[in-house]
């Protein structure tokens, strides 16, 4: 009885053991995590530049100035040019503002009082050159928070007078900057 007690506690022994080793493989195939596992780092630096893009086109139709037709009237008048086209991004935590002028330099040459304006996305206009003479810098943006913005409509106006403009043609190279708004 003895020895038939030995070999049912060996079956028993063993089967424990089978039991225990299945279940421990069937945890180790429907857990995965807890195999140990290899495990390394890498760091990537990742920088993101100053972004302050601006463009302007040119003004294609441009300004035709004829007599006013008020009696007595020496003015030189013209239809606005609203094809020049504005687009700015930048991505600086302060506001930005977009200033416009004529550089003496690009005042063109001949016997002209031309005045010329620019206004910016309907806003106010800016004379940028009086009677042919220019006035600097002026804002035509300002409060311009960060972001893009594509195809702002930019106006131009001129105005002279005929006794002051003899006739041609003048260019006028404008010249917009962007700045920090004060």
């Amino acid at each position: 009885m003895e020895a038939a007690l030995r070999l049912c506690m060996g079956h028993s022994r063993n089967r424990i053991l089978a039991v225990n080793l299945i279940c421990l493989l069937a945890l180790l195939i429907l857990y995965p995590s807890f195999l140990p596992a290899a495990q390394t780092e890498s760091r990537v630096r990742v920088t993101v530049a100053p972004i302050d893009n601006l463009h302007v086109t040119d003004a294609t139709q441009g300004i035709m100035l004829r007599a006013d037709s008020t009696p007595g009237s020496n003015a030189l008048i013209g239809d606005p040019d609203e094809t020049a086209r504005l687009s700015y991004s930048h991505n600086s935590a302060a506001n930005k503002k977009i200033t416009a002028q004529v550089s003496p330099a690009d005042i063109p040459a001949g016997l002209q009082d031309i005045t010329l304006t620019v206004a910016v996305m309907g806003g106010a206009e800016q004379s940028i050159v009086r009677a042919g003479v220019t006035q600097g810098a002026k804002n035509v943006l300002t409060g311009i928070t960060s972001g893009y913005r594509e195809n702002v409509p930019v106006t131009y106006s001129a105005a002279a007078t005929a006794t002051g403009a003899r006739p041609g043609d003048y260019t006028f190279r404008v010249t917009f900057t962007s700045l920090d708004d004060d």
